[in-house]
């Protein structure tokens, strides 16, 4: 296989890779500032469904604040550290590109933070979602920070996120691919 040596190829590829790092560094700011300001409370951003642009604050106990910022921060975190190993790989090509371990690596990795950040993600915050508050005893029940907490931890908050789950596997299938390609190229320069 030719290898790609123009500047401009080098070049594009110093681009892409701090674009990688600059999504990973956001990412990571995102997510730890939204745990930040969930932790100071008392209230807590709580999408209504609509996606993250519908809602409204709602004042929640510290623990289930925490809950629910830690899976908001889980999701980021799986974006960064995608983010992250595109860079690295970004890394290592940009001075040629051909089927090396590295890349099949990378393909894996991707797969692997994809499906596991995505599995974890959903599940934290089905657990946010499903759990709430028990105002039996609670003499102001408009308060909900005087409310017991119910965790809801069963086996209905187990259930990924099956779309993102599904792109993992497409992912895993490419790095099963550019693994058999590197393993061609491999036996073939044996051959030459």
């Amino acid at each position: 296989m030719a290898r790609l040596n123009a500047p401009e190829t080098s070049t594009t590829f110093s681009i892409l890779r701090l674009l990688a790092l600059l999504i990973a560094g956001i990412s990571t700011v995102i997510g730890v500032g939204y745990l930040i300001i969930a932790a100071l409370g008392p209230e807590v951003w709580w999408p209504s469904g609509g996606g993250l642009a519908s809602g409204a604050f709602v004042d929640f106990p510290f623990e289930l604040r925490l809950v629910n910022a830690a899976a908001f921060l889980l999701w980021w975190l799986t974006v960064a550290s995608m983010a992250l190993i595109v860079a690295s790989l970004l890394g290592r090509i940009r001075h040629g590109v051909r089927f090396v371990p590295a890349v099949t690596v990378g393909a894996w990795s991707l797969a692997i933070a994809l499906a596991v950040g995505s599995t974890v993600s959903r599940i934290v915050e089905n657990i946010a979602r499903n759990s709430t508050l028990n105002f039996d005893g609670v003499e102001d029940p408009s308060h909900p920070v005087g409310g017991q907490i119910y965790w809801n931890i069963g086996p209905q908050v187990l259930v990924p996120d099956l779309p993102l789950l599904a792109v993992s596997v497409v992912l895993g299938l490419l790095a099963y691919v550019i693994g058999a390609g590197e393993r061609l190229q491999r036996d073939t320069e044996g051959l030459v």
